[in-house]
């Protein structure tokens, strides 16, 4: 079953007078009153500068499970803060009130985040009337211990993000486990002024040439195809279903960026240890040898784990790997989250809540088939058109990096 990892059904907001994200309904909210409008909260650092670094726990309370500080297990600071349930089916959470209150009109939170099991991390924002927004990343025991860009979920009420009163942080446990979750690093970035699309696909398949390429011309929009290096066909001559080395020069010729898939399109926790960092090398350097631009890569899978994580780092100034849509700008950019095969109402919607939201959003499909030509057309269509309104822009990876990489 495919995944679905971003909004079920599209919440659409839009950023009102006083920082308050409220759903648009065309009438005019004042009260008539004169009254005004108390004065914003305090501004957090919004450089990806640590906010809070969990050295001290006084601030922060156990509203669900239990709350203590972890000094083995750590990335900035003394400890981490440690998150434990210990019933079965019971979820985890902790809670930060805000005296003064903090202005988040401009800024997405995010945080270190580490599991014993397969999770979603939540952070919300409450303003006093309980009304929030939500930002969700998805963690598992094989990730590293690192910092993690959050997507933009979902708008309960309209909030007031000017005047944010209480964090909460809280993930999700199973019917049949109990749970930990560690956490560290909690930072802001900035929020776009204008949101950004990047249009991707993952493998080399030769669709990507064939359906998607003249999809994307039309409406001179950019894109991405991430290859399997060692997949590459020769010519047209030679059996399978991957692109050619022509084929691949003619996307590059119309503006594409090529990136890398590994050298296999494997994934890479599935390899040997030592295979992980030939994987990640060769393909660069193949990249390289050809004058493709080396410094992006795809997780095949989306999967990951330490060792593939670092050997990543190690040729790559842009990895994509995670899920959920709009998030700000990157705080971590060898984990940049993306959305997975939408269908097209679903990219629509995407595009949607990117633009009101104000926020970066990665969509990547994986083989350009019927249904996904529908999907891709669909994006495409309405992509230009917020462009040409001025509502969105459509990116590169390497825009991504210069412009919006802290």
């Amino acid at each position: 079953m495919r995944r679905r990892t971003y909004l079920a059904t599209a919440t659409v907001a839009t950023l009102g007078t006083a920082g308050c994200l409220a759903r648009d309904t065309g009438d005019d909210e004042s009260d008539g009153s004169g009254e005004d409008e108390p004065e914003p909260g305090e501004e957090p650092p919004a450089d990806a500068d640590t906010w809070d670094d969990f050295d001290a726990l006084d601030d922060w309370e156990a509203s669900m499970g239990s709350l203590s500080g972890d000094d083995e297990r750590t990335v900035t600071g003394s400890q981490a803060a440690h998150v434990e349930v210990n019933e079965v089916g019971t979820d985890g959470r902790i809670v930060r009130s805000l005296d003064p209150p903090l202005d988040c009109s401009g800024v997405v939170p995010g945080m270190a985040v580490a599991s014993e099991h397969a999770t979603v991390v939540v952070i919300q924002l409450l303003d006093a009337d309980g009304e929030s927004i939500e930002f969700r990343q998805r963690t598992a025991p094989e990730h590293p211990f690192v910092r993690r860009n959050f997507g933009f979920w979902r708008m309960a009420g309209g909030v007031d993000l000017e005047r944010i009163v209480e964090i909460r942080v809280s993930f999700w446990v199973d019917e049949d486990h109990a749970g930990e979750l560690w956490v560290d690093d909690f930072f802001f970035v900035h929020r776009p002024e204008r949101g950004a699309v990047l249009v991707q696909f993952d493998g080399g398949y030769e669709e990507d040439y064939t359906r998607a390429l003249p999809i994307l011309e039309r409406r001179e929009l950019p894109a991405t195809t991430f290859v399997a290096t060692d997949r590459v066909r020769e010519s047209l001559d030679e059996d399978g279903d991957r692109l050619t080395e022509d084929q691949l020069g003619e996307l590059a010729d119309a503006g594409w960026t090529v990136g890398s898939h590994g050298a296999r399109g494997l994934q890479l926790p599935s390899l040997e240890a030592d295979e992980r960092a030939s994987d990640v090398a060769e393909a660069a350097d193949w990249l390289d040898e050809r004058d493709y631009d080396p410094r992006y890569l795809s997780f095949p899978g989306g999967r990951f784990d330490e060792e593939s994580y670092e050997a990543v780092g190690e040729h790559h100034d842009l990895a994509f790997a995670g899920d959920f849509p709009a998030s700000g700008h990157v705080a971590n950019p060898h984990l940049c989250p993306r959305v997975h095969d939408p269908d097209p109402q679903e990219a629509r919607d995407l595009l949607e809540v990117t633009a009101e939201v104000g926020a970066i959003t990665s969509v990547v499909f994986h083989r350009v088939g019927g249904d996904t030509a529908a999907s891709v057309e669909a994006l495409a269509t309405e992509l230009r058109r917020y462009v040409d309104e001025g509502e969105l822009e459509a990116i590169s990876p390497a825009t991504l990096a210069e412009e919006y990489v802290h």
